[in-house]
């Protein structure tokens, strides 16, 4: 499977620029139609709460996946456009390699390492 799939569960873990970790959680995919994704997610540990822009981080996400090469990209909190956090990564072997950035009204102030893997899928 090379795909975030309906009822799976990953793992997944933010670190800065500099490979310091930030946060760890578990995403749950609820829903899926053909490359539209949602569902939630949670922050199981954090290593720095006050790093910037993850306090929007609410919980529910929505995301899309790019059918020329599987690129993920993932919004933390959809319901709002300024100071957001978001996973751009790609699934390869059941294994996520990417990156994160902030978002505010002026664009992308800050980015990341963001890394994790497959946990189990759930019928």
């Amino acid at each position: 499977m090379y795909f975030l799939a309906p009822g799976g569960t990953y793992f997944f873990k933010m670190h800065d620029k500099d490979g310091n970790p930030i946060l760890e959680g578990i995403i749950y995919v609820k829903y899926r139609k053909k490359l539209n994704m949602s569902g939630t997610y949670e922050i199981t540990k954090f290593y720095n709460d006050s790093y910037p822009g993850i306090k929007s981080m609410m919980g529910i996400f929505t995301a899309t996946e790019s059918d020329d090469d599987n690129t993920v990209t993932l919004n933390t909190n959809p319901k709002i456009a300024d100071d957001n956090i978001i996973f751009e990564f790609n699934l390869m072997k059941n294994k996520i390699e990417g990156k994160w950035y902030r978002t505010t009204m002026k664009g992308k102030i800050d980015e990341g390492i963001l890394s994790g893997h497959f946990l189990e899928l759930k019928s």
